[in-house]
């Protein structure tokens, strides 16, 4: 029983920078071209649970995603739904932090 409590700890370990637990990912896209893509992809990461909100920089090619407290969002789910809203993933980081507020235009 020991053992399997060393090896729970050690997985956490392990596995917990392929997640973020609140704060934000900000993820590498190629392909991204005009406001459609943005809105493209803010539809399809707001239907995910735990996404609180996200910017996309079509200059720098990122997407930052906000992600709630308490809540998880893992690299390959991140490059799952970017594919899906067809644009290639490049990689992804995560940081504390909170989503820059929009300036209103």
């Amino acid at each position: 029983m020991k053992q399997l409590g060393f090896l729970i700890v050690f997985l956490g370990i392990v596995l917990m920078p392929f997640s973020a637990k609140a704060g934000l990912a900000v993820v590498k896209v190629n392909g991204m071209v005009c406001d459609f893509c943005a809105q493209s992809l803010e539809k399809v990461f707001m239907e995910e649970e735990g996404v609180e909100g996200l910017t996309v920089d079509l200059d720098t090619q990122e997407v930052t995603i906000g992600i709630e407290d308490g809540q998880s969002l893992s690299k390959e789910k991140i490059e799952e739904l970017i594919v899906y809203s067809g644009y290639a993933f490049i990689g992804v980081t995560y940081k504390e932090g909170e989503l820059p507020v929009k300036e209103q235009e």
